[in-house]
C-alpha cells in the first residue's frame, strides 16, 4: 500500500539546558471541485525518534464554525512500501497525522493528514515539499493534495502566550507546562521541592571504549549519556555522583566495586549504564546478557570477569534507592559475535526549546518508589551502533527520554518512555542488514530491547 501522508519536520541535538525538537507553523489551502476551498492552520511539533503531535484548525465555509484537532504523528521512511528485503529510501519521509481528536468545535469527519518531507543536501537537512489528505468513500479511499502558502519555522521565542492560545487553552497540559511551571511541581505525583533538596543521583557508566571494533559507538554513548544525566541533576537541584569506567580503567573490578560501594540514601537516584561487548549462552535461563568487561580480550571468559546484567540489577535494587535503573545496551548472543554497525541518522532542522520541571520531578523525584531494568536486545540478538550516533538502543533512549521530558509532554511515566524507546529501536533495526560470522550470509536484522516492564512488572 503507497504511503502518502502528513505534516511538519523536526530535528535534535543535545545541550545541557535545552532540548531541539522541529515545529513548524503550516498555512495551506485544499481546492475541491467547483473551486470551493478550506483554509487550514497547523501547528506540528516532532521529535528525532519520530513522535510527536499536530494541532490543527479551520473555519468550515459551510457553517463557519472553527474547529480544532489534535492528531498523533507516525513517521515513515519512504513515498512506497519498499520491496522485500531491501531498504526504506531514507532521503524521504512521510509524517503522518492520524487518530484525529476533535478539541474545539461541532461534529465534523476529518482523516489523516500528511506532510511530505526530502532531505536537501545542501543545507543538511528535510524540507517540508507537500501536503495530502485521505478522503474515505464507500468504494475506495484517496487523497487530494494541498497548496502550501506559507511556513513558520518556530522557535522557543516564538511560543508567546499570544501565540500557543491559538492551538491551546490555558487548562491545556501544555499550556501549563509552558507558563504555569511553578504552580505545577507540587500537584504532581513527585516530592515536594523541599525534600528533593537531599536526594544525590549516583551515575556509574561503563564503557568499552578501546575496543576495535565498537569502542567509538561506546564512546559516543559515553559522552552523550553522561552529559544528559548531569545536565538533569543540575537542572532538579540534586546532588550528583558521577563514576565514569572506561578506557584503560575499564575491568571488573572497578566495576563491581562501584556496585557494592555506591551510596545509598533511602531518597537517592542509581543509575548503572553499560556500553560494551555482551553475550549469552542458549543453555541458561538468563534472558539478559552477560557483559564482558575483562580488561583484555585474550583472557578466559568465566564467571567473575562477565557479571550478568540482572545480577548487577538485583544488586543495587537491594540497596533500597528511590529510583533503581539498569540499562545494557550490548549484544545478548553468542560469545563471539559482535554489535552490527548502522547507518547514521539524518538530522532535520532543530527548534530548541526548554524542558518541563513537572515532568523532571514526575520522573526522577516520584513518591514511589522505582525500579526498571532495560537490555537493548533480546537473547539471540546483537545490538547496532555506530561512530556518530552510539548505540541505536540509546539513541532512541535518549531521544525519547529528552522529547518526554520537553514541554510538550504532561503526566510521563518510565513505562511509556521505555515502550516508544524499544519500538523505534525495532523499527531502525529492521532497515540494517547483518553478516553472520561463521556463514557469511546476509540476513535482516532484529533487534527487540527487553525489559521485566513488558511483562507488567
Amino acid at each position: 500500500m503507497k504511503r502518502i501522508i502528513l505534516i511538519l519536520l523536526i530535528g535534535f541535538f543535545l545541550h545541557p539546558s535545552l532540548y531541539a525538537q522541529c515545529m513548524y507553523e503550516y498555512c495551506y489551502t485544499y481546492t475541491y471541485a467547483g473551486g470551493y476551498t478550506e483554509n487550514y492552520k497547523a501547528l506540528v511539533v516532532r521529535n528525532e525518534d519520530g513522535q510527536g503531535f499536530i494541532r490543527l484548525k479551520f473555519t468550515y465555509p459551510k457553517d463557519n464554525q472553527e474547529r480544532l484537532f489534535d492528531l498523533e504523528l507516525k513517521q515513515f521512511y519512504g513515498l512506497t512500501e519498499p520491496a522485500p528485503g531491501q531498504p526504506a529510501d531514507s532521503t524521504k519521509i512521510i509524517l503522518s497525522g492520524y487518530d484525529p481528536q476533535l478539541i474545539k468545535g461541532p461534529p465534523y469527519t476529518f482523516y489523516n493528514e500528511s506532510f511530505l518531507l526530502e532531505y536537501d543536501f545542501n543545507k543538511g537537512y528535510y524540507v517540508p515539499t507537500g501536503v495530502a489528505r485521505e478522503i474515505r468513500n464507500a468504494d475506495k479511499n484517496y487523497y487530494v493534495y494541498g497548496k502550501i502558502n506559507y511556513i513558520r519555522f518556530i522557535q522557543e521565542s516564538d511560543l508567546t502566550k499570544e501565540f500557543v492560545s491559538l492551538y491551546f487553552d490555558e487548562q491545556d497540559e501544555i499550556y501549563k507546562n509552558l507558563f504555569k511551571q511553578d504552580e505545577l511541581i507540587n500537584e504532581t505525583r513527585a516530592m515536594t521541592v523541599a525534600n528533593a533538596t537531599g536526594v544525590k543521583m549516583h551515575l556509574i557508566f561503563v564503557a568499552n571504549t578501546e575496543d576495535g571494533k565498537i569502542g567509538k559507538s561506546c564512546e559516543v554513548d559515553k559522552e552523550k549519556m553522561t552529559a544528559r544525566f548531569t545536565s538533569i541533576a543540575k537542572w532538579l537541584k540534586i546532588g550528583f555522583n558521577k563514576t565514569v569506567i572506561y578506557g584503560t580503567n575499564y575491568n571488573v573490578d572497578k566495576v563491581m566495586d562501584a556496585v557494592n560501594n555506591v551510596p545509598s540514601g533511602p531518597n537517592d537516584i542509581c543509575i548503572f549504564y553499560y556500553s560494551g561487548h555482551g553475550f549469552n549462552y542458549n543453555k541458561v535461563p538468563q534472558q539478559y546478557p552477560f557483559l564482558d568487561i575483562r580488561d583484555n580480550d585474550m583472557e578466559e571468559i568465566n564467571g567473575n570477569n562477565t557479571p550478568n546484567l540482572e545480577m548487577i540489577y538485583n544488586r543495587l535494587l537491594a540497596k533500597n534507592f528511590r529510583l533503581t535503573m539498569v540499562i545494557g545496551d550490548c549484544c545478548n548472543s553468542d560469545i563471539g559475535l559482535t554489535t552490527v554497525p548502522s547507518p547514521a541518522e539524518i538530522a532535520m532542522r532543530p527548534s530548541v526549546t526548554s524542558f518541563s520541571l513537572r515532568n523532571g520531578y514526575d520522573l526522577f523525584l516520584n513518591k514511589e518508589k522505582k525500579s526498571y531494568l532495560f537490555a537493548a536486545s533480546s537473547k539471540g540478538q546483537l545490538s547496532a551502533g555506530n561512530g556518530v550516533d552510539g548505540g541505536v538502543f540509546s539513541h532512541n533512549f535518549r531521544e525519547t527520554l529528552e522529547y518526554y521530558l520537553g514541554n510538550f509532554k504532561s503526566n510521563i511515566t518510565w513505562d511509556q518512555i521505555w515502550k516508544v524507546a524499544k519500538e523505534e529501536t525495532e523499527k531502525k533495526a529492521a532497515n540494517l542488514k547483518c553478516l553472520h560470522p561463521v556463514n557469511g550470509t546476509i540476513y535482516q536484522c532484529r533487534q527487540t530491547p527487553v525489559s521485566p516492564v513488558d511483562k507488567g512488572n
